[in-house]
């Protein structure tokens, strides 16, 4: 009985050390160190400090231009300029602009168009010989007729050549290539070309003026005299001054060399009132080639003022030039004139320096 109460007791005692061993405590500790330990137990573990650091992203990785690339880019790029090349040029030469002259509708002023029967004048900026036939001649109706100044042999470029005589008459269209000559009505009569000279469209106006298509072109044939266009039913505005010469380009002949001579250039007024021109300047003319404008010397306008219905005339000083002979000049003269319908007007002349 006495043993069992002792084991009673020391498992009691064994019971309340493992209690003790459990609450953290250990044997020789003091009661101050418990409590102490048990405080820092309960304590949380401090985690990292924030910080304001900014932490740099990485790059993104570059794209490298590879040689596959690099050549195939080469490639494409030359194919298509070389496409651009061959195409754009084409196209820009096609495409349709404001075309101007020849090509396109010319406006010929009532005072250009030759008298019936008359020599023909050329139209430079149209490229063409505007003739005016009489009713009869050539068997045509009467009427302007517009001839494309191309020979259709080899398109040289064919002058009227009044002095001209063949098969006992003068004034004969004479190609200066290989001889085609024609008619003032542009019938072939000699030579290599295939076909009379080519016509163009001539519409006349209200006031007398002509609109000339030059890019409606018909070629030659028999009939040419036949395509003549009448005038009649034109009323040609006569009111106010009017600037009016006979032909053009005026052709003042041979100037010998070394001595300056006089020539002189009729117009006309065709209008109801007082007629006053003036010389601005003379020199080359754009449209001739090779040609220098200098064998001029002075051009006079007598007289001053030329009454309705008048004459008027340009007395012309020309020399020839040493060192020129046989050459051609070209000469523009710049006139200003009270003409409603034409205050400025270009008088072409023409000579030649004797050999």
């Amino acid at each position: 009985m006495v043993e069992k109460k002792r084991r009673q007791r020391e498992g009691e005692g064994s019971g309340a050390s493992s209690a003790w061993h459990l609450a953290g405590g250990s044997a020789g500790q003091t009661a101050a160190e418990r409590r102490a330990a048990r405080a820092g137990a309960a304590q949380p573990t401090p985690g990292p400090v924030p910080t304001d650091t900014l932490v740099a992203k990485p790059a993104a990785p570059r794209r490298l231009l590879t040689r596959r690339t690099f050549v195939l880019g080469g490639f494409w790029s030359g194919l298509a300029m070389s496409v651009v090349g061959m195409i754009g040029a084409p196209l820009d030469f096609m495409w349709p602009r404001k075309v101007k002259g020849f090509g396109a509708p010319v406006s010929v002023s009532a005072r250009r168009i030759p008298k019936p029967g008359a020599d023909p004048v050329r139209i430079a900026e149209g490229r063409l010989w505007l003739v005016n036939l009489e009713p009869g001649q050539e068997g045509s109706p009467g009427g302007v007729l517009a001839l494309y100044q191309k020979c259709p042999h080899l398109g040289c470029t064919v002058p009227w050549r009044p002095e001209f005589e063949f098969a006992g008459s003068k004034g004969w269209f004479r190609c200066p290539c290989h001889g085609s000559t024609y008619t003032k009505g542009g019938i072939l009569v000699f030579g290599p070309s295939p076909r009379p000279l080519d016509t163009m469209k001539v519409e006349v106006q209200a006031n007398g003026d002509l609109i000339v298509n030059t890019g409606q072109i018909t070629l030659g044939g028999a009939d040419d005299p036949l395509r003549a266009v009448a005038l009649e039913g034109a009323a040609v505005a006569a009111s106010g001054p009017r600037l009016h010469f006979e032909r053009e380009p005026i052709d003042l002949g041979s100037v010998a060399i070394g001595r300056t001579e006089e020539r002189t250039i009729e117009f006309h007024n065709r209008g109801n009132e007082p007629l006053t021109v003036k010389v601005v300047r003379w020199g080359a003319d754009p449209d001739a080639p090779a040609t220098c404008g200098c064998g001029v010397e002075d051009v006079v306008v007598e007289p001053e003022v030329v009454e309705a219905g008048g004459r008027g005339m340009l007395r012309v000083f020309v020399k020839g030039l040493e060192g020129m002979e046989g050459m051609e000049d070209n000469m523009l003269v710049e006139l200003e004139s009270n003409d409603p319908t034409s205050p400025q007007y270009g008088l072409k002349v023409q000579f030649r320096m004797a050999s």
